[in-house]
């Protein structure tokens, strides 16, 4: 299985957006699309590993409630295939995150709905995250 590594000079964060409600994945791609972020969209956690296996992916910003194959499932999975993945939880606000072995969430930055993309940006852009996007 192949290591993939991060966007290399000049190529665009590129951002997987996983989750089963279509209004709300449309709505977050046309917002990280505007913001010149490449990205990919997928319904579901196998969906997600179909593409982390066959693209290069940077950022998953993943819904924590898909049917299925959980999220808290379905990271280590894409983790294993690109350990250099950044990982961003979005969690319905009633919702405790469930506990799992440090190793499973250590690279997971966790956001309550209702989310604010904007702040979901900051995460990406922070110091030791993915280089920043090329603007448009």
């Amino acid at each position: 299985m192949a290591v993939l590594h991060g966007p290399q000079p000049g190529e665009a964060t590129r951002i997987m957006v996983v989750d089963d409600n279509t209004d709300r994945r449309g709505r977050t791609l046309e917002f990280f699309r505007r913001r010149g972020y490449e990205v990919l969209a997928a319904r579901s956690g196998v969906e997600a590993i179909a593409h982390i296996i066959q693209h290069r992916v940077d950022v998953i910003l993943i819904q924590g409630s898909l049917p299925g194959l959980s999220s808290y499932e379905t990271i280590p999975i894409v983790k294993k295939i690109h350990p250099a993945l950044r990982v961003i939880l979005t969690l319905p606000g009633d919702v405790e995150p469930e506990p799992h072995p440090t190793e499973q969430t250590d690279f997971i930055h966790c956001f309550l709905e209702p989310i604010r993309l904007e702040e979901i940006e900051r995460a990406i852009r922070e110091p030791g995250a993915v280089p920043k996007a090329s603007g448009p």
